[in-house]
């Protein structure tokens, strides 16, 4: 019944007068949604992101591109060449597979399976 009612007593936006009225409509809508995710967020206790400049965001680009361009390599590799680049690493014992894995777990995210080649 809310529901009927505010359909009933909404008032319909007037019509575009000028070009970026239409532009500024848009932004006003999703800030607002914005603002209601956030509401939403902080009533289940999630704390809301830090936002980030505009240099650290380049930095957070940059290495997350890094990061994905080992992975691609490391996953790309063979049985046979992920066993004969872990024989020739410098330290014994290391493990690139479990290295990367290492990496997804501090940066919260789960790790995959080993794709065949």
């Amino acid at each position: 019944m809310l529901a009927a009612y505010r359909r009933i007593h909404a008032v319909p936006e007037p019509p575009a007068v000028y070009p970026c009225d239409i532009v500024e409509r848009a932004e006003n809508e999703r800030e607002a949604l914005h603002a209601q995710e956030e509401a939403r967020r902080r009533y289940r206790g999630i704390a809301p992101e830090p936002e980030l400049d505009w240099y650290d965001q380049q930095l957070r680009d940059e290495e997350e591109a890094k990061r994905r361009r080992l992975e691609m390599w490391v996953d790309s590799l063979s049985d046979e060449e992920l066993a004969a680049l872990n024989q020739s690493a410098a330290v014994p014992g290391r493990d690139l597979r479990s290295e990367l894995n290492d990496v997804r777990n501090r940066l919260g995210e789960a790790p995959r399976p080993p794709q065949t080649a």
